[in-house]
């Protein structure tokens, strides 16, 4: 039975040989009831098959296990919960000028493409509201090299608009573009994880430019 509302994963592992596969298929509710929540299988002994799903507070969870290697297979069934942000829709809140600390654990995918480099990993979720009009950055570091895309949208969960997106080297280098925020605004920030399981800070930084920012306001410089 699912303790809360969030999303979970199901995965099982069982020493088998490389030619056979296990499979999981995950249900909610009753066995009269049950609806398949979903299914995955892996490709051998050393591919474990993950299916990621959300279940309700108090919502009956099935799982049924196989593999085409037949009877006698024995092994280990787990279920996970994943990050409390793993869905923009629970985005962190992210004070201005301070750092949030995170952990990402058996964060799944969203269902959008990046802007910024290549592939579809699993990713986490942040939001902050703009204090001011005016230049903003966001920072992510985590040493270990999982993170390296950062994704800002304004908007809400159900109309994503992109703001900036950046593809960085990882190891505390990850961060977006600077963009001019409007005062009011509730930001939303995307993180990926290329490793699973990564821990860092998060911090949302206001850029104040230099007084002769502009042409405007360019100093002036007098002979001698």
């Amino acid at each position: 039975v699912a303790p809360t509302s969030a999303n979970y994963f199901a995965y099982a592992y069982a020493q088998i040989p490389t030619a056979q596969r296990l499979a999981v298929e995950v249900f909610l509710g009753d066995c009269t009831t049950a609806a398949l929540a979903g299914c995955t299988s892996g490709s051998g002994s050393a591919d474990i098959p993950i299916v990621t799903f959300w279940a309700d507070a108090g919502e009956e969870v099935r799982l049924r296990v196989g593999s085409n290697q037949g009877a006698g297979t024995t092994g280990n069934v787990r279920v996970v919960l994943g990050p409390p942000n793993d869905r923009c829709s629970e985005a962190t809140v992210v004070p201005l000028e301070a750092s949030v600390s995170f952990q990402s654990g058996e964060a799944s995918r969203s269902p959008y493409g990046w802007a910024c480099g290549t592939g579809n990993d699993p990713d986490i979720w942040f939001q902050f509201q703009a204090a001011v009009d005016g230049p903003l950055r966001v920072e992510v570091c985590e040493p270990f090299d999982s993170i390296d895309r950062v994704e800002i949208y304004d908007g809400d969960c159900s109309n994503l608009q992109r703001v900036a997106c950046d593809f960085g080297a990882g190891n505390c280098q990850a961060r977006a573009p600077i963009f001019q925020a409007t005062a009011g605004t509730t930001y939303f920030v995307r993180v990926n994880d290329a490793n699973y399981n990564a821990s860092g800070e998060i911090r949302v930084t206001a850029m104040i430019p230099p007084s002769n920012d502009t042409c405007g306001s360019a100093i002036v410089l007098l002979e001698g």
